[in-house]
This record gives C-alpha cells, structure tokens and sequence, in this order.
C-alpha cells in the first residue's frame, strides 16, 4: 500500500502546500484517497469532489473529510461554502478525465494553482482567458522518489496514513476468479483490493 499513497505523496510535495491552504481533490480513486489524507495530514483544508456517491461515502467514513458531487448545479457555491466563501487554492487531480481537468481552472481562486496526477491520453482544451486571469500555476506529476516513500512512511507510523483509507476488499486466491466480473470489474465500491495467497 506504500506505493500508491507514494504517488499521491509526490503529487500533494509538488502542491508546496502551506498549513490551512484550501485543496480540492478531484477523483476519489486510490490516488485521489491518498492526495487527499497525505495534504490534511499536512494541515490543509480539504474537500473531495467525486460523481460516484460509494466514493464520497468512503471518504467520508474512512478520511473524515467533506465530500461533494462536481455534477451538481450548485457545485461552486457548495465549494465556496466548505472555504469560507473562497474557490480552492490547490486542485489536484486524479480523474485523468479531460472534461475534469478542461475545468480545473474554474475551481481555484486568482494565484490558484492545479496538479494533474491523474493522466489523460490525449489533448487538453484549458480556457486561457481564465487560465490567465487567475495567473495559474500548473504542473503535472508522475512517480514518487524516495522523498514521498519516507513521508508515507512517517505518516504511517504516526497513524494519520492507515491502509484502510484507500483498500476496501480484500479477496482469496482461491476464489476470487469465481465470480470476477460482479466481484472486481462491475463493483463500484471496489477502490483498491489486495488478494491473499494462503
């Protein structure tokens, strides 16, 4: 499970959070869990927007943190809501969506800036007027060093990383291929699973 949170690790290092900065984590997948509970370890205000609400309620239950739907109409004004009426200052996402990430810049606030860790295959269309309006930074991120392993380590032994924030099944061996099309591909409350080898 260190690998994983590693990579959230380096994504939330490039952020340069400072304590108290408002993110917005974009995609409650295993990277997303890890950026999210890696920047509140580290102090930041956090919000996790993700479509699928099985998503929003593992956050919710297993990382404490608020949660809301991006698809909603009133999604800015619940945003502004959780920041104290400001937009977010750091947007990481890990969608790997593009109609996510073309929107990122409308969910920072002026000096805002977005990493991209979640990656997307193709072409991006960012809105430049608003891109530049804001003066964004935006970065990408990819891997870990051994930078972000020691931190998810520490945090680990600290107790504020446990694995229970990003694995949700854990499968036999033996039978996990059973029924694996219901049981792995079509569950949408499967976020990370391990299998045992007994």
């Amino acid at each position: 499970m260190i690998e994983p949170f590693a990579i959230s690790a380096h994504a939330v290092r490039r952020a340069a959070l400072s304590a108290d900065d408002a993110v917005l984590v974009v995609g409650a997948g295993p990277i997303g869990l890890g950026a999210a509970a890696i920047a509140a370890a580290d102090g930041a205000r956090v919000v996790v927007a993700d479509t699928q609400a099985e998503r929003r309620a593992h956050v919710e239950s297993e990382l404490k943190l608020a949660t809301l739907n991006p698809m909603d109409a009133d999604f800015h004004e619940q945003l502004k809501a959780q920041f104290n009426g400001a937009l977010a200052q750091v947007v990481i996402d890990a969608t790997g969506n593009p109609h996510a990430m073309n929107g990122a810049v409308n969910h920072i606030r002026h000096g805002g800036k977005i990493v991209f860790v979640g990656l997307f295959k193709g072409n991006l269309e960012i809105s430049d007027p608003d891109f530049h309006k804001k003066e964004t930074t935006l970065m990408g991120s990819r891997n870990a060093t051994m930078e972000d392993f020691s931190k998810v380590q520490q945090l680990m032994e600290q107790g504020k990383l446990t694995a229970n924030m990003m694995l949700t099944h854990r499968f036999d061996f033996a039978t996990v291929g059973l029924d694996y099309q219901n049981t792995v591909v079509d569950n949408k409350e499967l976020l990370k699973g391990v299998i045992h080898f007994e």
